[in-house]
């Protein structure tokens, strides 16, 4: 068996939730029967009401939940469908560690009737009060603005909510991921990564020289660590920030590509179907 982390491990630990509704899948989010390909760097957790949920991973497993089961997917590149005026609660949160790894990953996605786990809708139902509350017109929470009071209220129900889900996860032999430190170094550059304005070129030898690492021997590391570039680990965010917002009706594609730094709408068209091999319009909500 293996030994129990440290506390200061677990401080490499980082949990968020992005967004939180109880609603029919099509005013909120991807239009019912389409399926798309994003990239889903985070978990979901689904309650379906009425109507089915299907993700189908990168492997080609296909999971679907029907009335009154969670569905509890994977983060990474999902092809997800929903029935016509399909209902659920959904909630999407991001738990990994300080080198990027997923905290729940091995063994998702899975299915979970709702009446062996009652308490997690009963650990849910905070959340989507208080977004309900906080903001009502958006399924995405990252560029909703929140004072400190509810965005730690929001943390602290999450948190509840994680402690019963790792629960009934071990039920069905599912166990989160632990991990030992990582070179701190290198948790300090994706870090840095991580808080670079999207529309900005990436600076790497900023980031090395911030890092106490000379360029080549941090992208050696950083490779490494993260199967990519600093580059291309930037691209990943960007990726996955265009796809996030042109999700979003009231967002014009044009807007996204100011937004990430494209002066003209045809650039950030070229680099987002060379990433995806699909023009932005693909990801665009349909009527």
């Amino acid at each position: 068996m293996e030994s129990m982390p440290r506390y200061r491990d677990w401080l490499h630990l980082s949990s968020r939730l992005l967004w939180c509704y109880d609603d029919i899948v099509a005013r909120r989010a991807t239009p019912p029967g389409l399926q798309v390909v994003p990239l889903y760097a985070h978990n979901s957790a689904w309650l379906v009401h009425s109507g089915w949920a299907e993700v189908t991973d990168a492997d080609g497993r296909i999971v679907r939940a029907a009335p009154g089961e969670w569905l509890i997917a994977r983060p990474g590149r999902l092809d997800q469908r929903f029935a016509p005026q399909t209902r659920m609660l959904s909630l999407a949160f991001d738990v990994r560690w300080a080198d990027g790894a997923a905290w729940l990953a091995e063994g998702l996605s899975t299915v979970v009737p709702a009446a062996t786990a009652p308490q997690l809708a009963r650990r849910a139902r905070p959340m989507v009060t208080l977004m309900n509350r906080l903001a009502p017109e958006t399924w995405d929470a990252r560029d909703h603005r929140f004072g400190h009071r509810d965005f730690l209220r929001l943390q602290s129900a999450l948190l509840l909510f994680l402690t019963e889900l790792v629960d009934v996860l071990a039920r069905q032999g599912i166990a989160p991921d632990y991990r030992d430190p990582p070179d701190e170094r290198i948790a300090q550059a994706r870090r840095l990564v991580l808080a670079w304005p999207l529309g900005e070129p990436l600076a790497a030898a900023g980031i090395a020289a911030a890092v106490g690492l000379s360029t080549v021997h941090l992208q050696r590391l950083f490779r490494q660590q993260f199967g990519t570039t600093l580059k291309g680990y930037a691209e990943e965010l960007r990726l996955e920030h265009a796809q996030r917002r042109l999700r979003m009706p009231e967002v014009r594609v044009k807007e996204v590509a100011e937004e990430l730094g494209f002066a003209h709408q045809a650039g950030f068209t070229r680099w987002y179907r060379h990433l995806t091999g699909q023009p932005p319009s693909a990801a665009r909500p349909r009527a």
